[in-house]
């Protein structure tokens, strides 16, 4: 015979399971702990579309998000950007499990020349890294004339400690005076005063000019060698707009594209 307990624990647990068949997903309500689980993965198919996909490719990301996403989120800040196909919004919001990101990754010219940029380096390392990236760059005097590259770069390697200490100790720019130069570069024939620098600072956007300011410290009986990259923030702000724009340009209109980061 069974005792009102026993009826009350069936009725709950019928009660249960006509909750459960409302959801999209099947579960099952397990009797000992009335635990639920998901028979999902019993199924020939997924109750619904997950996954995410992630790349550093601008073109890769533009075509896949092409194929469905809702919902565009660009953080031009960090070069990245968010899609969501399944979002949804306030009247009816998705579950947000069908994700696309994108992070744009430096270009390896671009990383060097930020990893030099206001580093004071020696002669030999400062020449080296010169010869290692000479295809990139452009030598230029203090007059913005174009000096051979190979020739500029064996001048910085024939600057010595005395013929610095003869152009007065001057720290700054070489091409600040013109005497400056002519006490400095005794010892270097063609002392370039600065570097044009051009490459593409990510994959799918366009080359660009930077010009490397070289300036000496030459305080000590070892001076240190220095390239500023001039107006780095302008550049910076320039490849941001780009990314922004070239982005919009590549996806559909009826994605709805923002400036800025969500997280669902």
């Amino acid at each position: 015979m069974i005792d009102r307990s026993a009826i009350e624990k069936i009725e709950s647990l019928a009660a249960t399971v006509t909750q459960i068949e409302q959801a999209d997903t099947p579960v099952i309500a397990i009797a000992s702990n009335l635990k639920l689980e998901s028979l999902e993965k019993f199924q020939k198919q997924r109750s619904r579309f997950k996954g995410c996909m992630t790349t550093s490719s601008l073109m890769d990301f533009a075509d896949y998000i092409n194929t469905g996403a809702e919902q565009l989120f660009i953080g031009a800040e960090n070069m990245t950007a968010v899609a969501f196909f399944d979002l949804g919004n306030q009247a009816k919001p998705g579950h947000a499990e069908h994700t696309a990101i994108l992070c744009l990754t430096k270009s390896a010219p671009y990383s060097a020349m930020l990893s030099i940029n206001c580093n004071k380096t020696d002669q030999k390392t400062l020449s080296e890294w010169l010869e290692d990236w000479r295809d990139y760059i452009t030598a230029i005097d203090e007059n913005d004339g174009e000096i051979d590259t190979k020739t500029a770069i064996n001048s910085i390697r024939k600057i010595t400690v005395e013929a610095i200490k003869r152009g007065e100790h001057e720290h700054g720019s070489l091409a600040a005076s013109k005497s400056s130069l002519e006490k400095i570069g005794a010892k270097g024939d063609n002392l370039p005063a600065a570097f044009i620098f051009k490459c593409k600072p990510y994959e799918d956007l366009s080359e660009r000019e930077y010009t490397l300011r070289l300036s000496i410290h030459a305080d000590t009986d070892n001076p240190r060698y220095i390239l500023r990259i001039t107006q780095l923030d302008v550049h910076k702000e320039a490849v941001a707009q780009e990314f922004k724009d070239t982005l919009k340009e590549k996806t559909l209109e009826e994605i709805n594209a923002y400036i800025g980061n969500f997280s669902a």
